[in-house]
């Protein structure tokens, strides 16, 4: 969208016999190359939400918050998340322009 802003949606089904065919969508927003924000929705099941901040080079830090909308909802008010990320080997880049961040 901009070198300060990037945007990036996804998307993703899954079929297996069996079960119930499974559809997740999302959309994640990356501010300045540090804050990232993004919601997710799985077909008849969830809405999740997330935010984080690459603190270094080496190590993100998340926090995240699922929603059921099954009959489990009557049960749970949710899930909460916290998320950390380590970059234990750093490879250099070999693609200049990414397409994914």
């Amino acid at each position: 969208m901009s070198d300060d802003l990037k945007f990036k949606p996804a998307t993703l089904v899954k079929i297996v016999s069996g079960s119930l065919l499974q559809w997740d969508m999302s959309a994640n927003f990356l501010l300045y190359d540090k804050f990232t924000i993004g919601a997710s929705y799985r077909w008849s099941a969830a809405f999740s939400a997330l935010v984080g901040f690459q603190a270094k080079n080496n190590l993100f830090i998340g926090f995240g918050y699922d929603y059921q909308t099954t009959d489990i909802e009557d049960y749970s008010d949710g899930s909460y998340e916290v998320m950390l990320r380590f970059k234990i080997f750093n490879i250099p880049d070999r693609v200049v322009s990414s397409r994914f961040f």
